[in-house]
């Protein structure tokens, strides 16, 4: 039985920097028009990347329901760590304009980045070290993240719990395929919104076994 005193983590995948590519040259031009005078390009891939990238569209609205996820299981008592394969330069500038999720939100919990541990998701040891970094045993962790391959699997090799945020679930089809399949393991639990990671799921992960649904 897992003992609720001890601190668990919660390791979620904010950020999906794919750079400039992520949108055509037109509309580059067109955002870099609207920005104020002496924006940093990495400032601009960016806001590109959190706009038009893997994410999909990234509204005010979304940061704010992110945000309201993490300060919610917080609040509960739990800590919310980092592991990303982000790189230094768009690191830098989304604490310029998210800086909140980074410091306020997980600053008592490891930030794990894959430009300083010299290894990247999906390698297991990421999330070992991030096991490490929190003090707690494996069972007592829970990822979060969007991408199969790369957070889910790993996460579950290492012993963790893991929630499948499945909101691009054209992208993840394969791993989805194979997973309904059987052909891959389960993840704990698979929602389709950040909004629905909440204290009562997360301590939902710890009070009966472990279950494969679709929340929505």
């Amino acid at each position: 039985m897992i003992d609720r005193c001890l601190p668990r983590l919660i390791g979620a995948v904010l950020l999906c920097c794919a750079g400039l590519a992520v949108a055509a040259p037109p509309a580059v031009a067109q955002y870099r028009s609207s920005l104020p005078p002496g924006t940093q390009h990495t400032d601009v891939t960016v806001r590109l990347s959190l706009l038009g990238g893997g994410l999909g569209p990234l509204t005010p609205r979304d940061m704010r329901i992110t945000e309201k996820a993490m300060r919610d299981v917080l609040d509960a008592g739990y800590r919310v760590g980092l592991i990303s394969n982000i790189w230094h330069p768009y690191l830098e500038s989304a604490r310029r304009h998210h800086g909140a999720l980074f410091e306020e939100m997980a600053r008592a919990a490891p930030q794990l980045f894959s430009y300083c541990e010299g290894i990247a998701k999906p390698d297991v040891r990421l999330y070992e070290r991030a096991i490490a970094a929190a003090a707690c045993r494996a069972e007592e962790c829970v990822m979060v993240g969007d991408t199969y391959a790369a957070d889910i699997a790993p996460a579950m090799r290492a012993g963790m719990k893991a929630i499948w945020l499945l909101h691009r679930p054209v992208e993840e089809r394969a791993d989805l395929v194979r997973v309904v399949n059987g052909e891959a393991p389960k993840p704990t639990v698979t929602v389709t919104s950040i909004a629905e990671v909440t204290p009562s799921l997360v301590s939902s992960l710890f009070e009966a076994p472990a279950k494969f649904s679709m929340r929505r």
